[in-house]
C-alpha cells in the first residue's frame, strides 16, 4: 500500500493508497492490547481520517482547477504539471491549502498521541521492520525519534 502511495502517478490513486495505509496501520498502533494503545488507535483513525477526508476534497478542487481553466479535467501528476500555467489560480490555491492541511494530522500525529515517543525510548528491542519503514514513509518524525527508525 506504500508502494502504491509513491509510485502512483494519480492522485485519486494516491489518495486510495493512503487512506488503505491509514486503515492498514492501525492494527500495528494497537499491537500491545492495552487501554492506551485502543486510545492512540483511534485518535490516529479519527485524525487521520479527517485529515485525508479534507485532502481528498484538495484533489477535487485541483480537478476543479483544470475545468475553470477551460481544460480536460485530470489527476494525473504528468498532465497537471503540464498544464499548471493555465490552471484557475483561485481553485488552485485552495486546493493547495487543503491538501496541505488535510496532510498535516498525519505528520502531526505522533506528537500528540500520549506516550508515543516514550513507548520507542521504553524498549530496548527495534520495532519490526514493517511498522518502521511504515512510519517513516507516513509518519515524518521529530529530528530525536530518527535514530530508532
Amino acid at each position: 500500500m506504500i508502494t502504491l502511495v509513491v509510485l502512483s502517478h494519480h492522485l485519486g490513486l494516491m489518495w486510495v493508497g493512503m487512506e488503505a495505509t491509514t486503515l492498514a496501520m492501525a492494527p500495528n498502533i494497537y499491537f500491545y492490547h492495552t487501554p492506551r494503545s485502543l486510545e492512540a488507535t483511534w485518535k490516529y483513525l479519527l485524525i487521520c481520517s479527517v485529515g485525508i477526508a479534507l485532502a481528498l476534497l484538495g484533489s477535487f478542487f485541483l480537478a476543479y482547477a483544470t475545468l475553470g481553466a477551460g481544460l480536460e479535467s485530470t489527476l494525473l501528476f504528468d498532465d497537471l504539471v503540464r498544464q499548471a500555467p493555465h490552471l484557475s489560480r483561485p481553485w488552485l490555491q485552495a486546493a493547495f491549502v487543503l491538501v496541505l492541511v488535510g496532510s498535516e494530522p498525519r505528520w502531526a500525529w505522533h506528537r500528540c498521541t500520549p506516550g508515543c515517543r516514550t513507548l520507542m525510548e521504553k524498549h530496548p528491542h527495534p520495532f519490526p521492520r514493517c511498522f518502521r519503514s511504515a512510519t517513516a514513509v507516513r509518519l515524518p518524525c521529530h529530528p530525536a525519534d530518527l535514530p530508532h527508525l
